[in-house]
């Protein structure tokens, strides 16, 4: 496994592990301004529409896509008609 870490958007730490970017869990929960164990939530169980995607290594460290910023779909509360949530 190829590891290295750059420094950039507000001071989060990106780390490119085999040419794919990923942040933190604590890192990606700060950037979308949620809590950790909102993220904790999303990789274990997800929500209507899917998981969040992850990365482990073996040392207990959870690593997010940077992809899943833009990409993840997430949702509002409730079974109303308008699934998406806007950010």
């Amino acid at each position: 496994m190829n590891t290295a870490k750059l420094e950039i958007l507000d001071n989060k730490v990106i780390y490119d592990i085999d040419g794919i970017k990923y942040l933190s869990a604590n890192d990606f929960a700060k950037l979308l301004d949620r809590s950790r164990q909102s993220v904790d939530h999303l990789i274990r169980t997800g929500n209507r529409i899917r998981k969040l995607k992850v990365f482990r290594d073996g040392k207990n460290n959870i690593f997010v896509p940077l992809s899943e910023v833009t990409e993840f779909p997430f949702t509002l509360q409730g079974q109303n008609a308008k699934v998406y949530a806007s950010r």
